[in-house]
């Protein structure tokens, strides 16, 4: 995956822009909010996305991203878009360098994060 970001080039503004009206369009497609996508739809967000984007798309499950540990990868069921070094998903329509960054993955990190810290406050 590292070297995959490393030598592709860089999306610009303008791609961005033009991928974030793919995902827009795409989620207006599924008639569900962005959250209810990446809650149960994201596998077929993710292979819908890259047919609009082309062969240098590629879908992971996070579980599968080099950076990802075991816990996060248990925790977080979740298919995103990686292109062109952006990581994007029905919620993020501009994408994001690092997965973290995913809404969905975001709030799950946390809850991951609060359930660790319970257990270890709680006697």
């Amino acid at each position: 995956m590292e070297k995959a970001r490393a030598t592709v080039p860089d999306l610009g503004m303008e791609e961005r822009q033009a991928v974030a009206d793919h995902v827009r369009a795409l989620v207006k497609t599924f008639a569900k909010h962005p959250w209810d996508i990446n809650r149960g739809d994201c596998d077929t967000f993710s292979d819908a996305l890259l047919v609009l984007l082309g062969p240098e798309a590629k879908s992971h499950r996070v579980s599968d991203l080099a950076d990802c540990s075991e816990d996060e990868g248990e925790e977080i069921p979740h298919a995103v878009t990686f292109y062109r070094g952006w990581f994007f998903d029905a919620e993020e329509p501009y994408g994001v360098r690092d997965w973290r960054h995913l809404p969905l993955c975001a709030r799950a990190l946390r809850e991951i994060e609060d359930a660790k810290k319970k257990s270890t406050t709680t006697p």
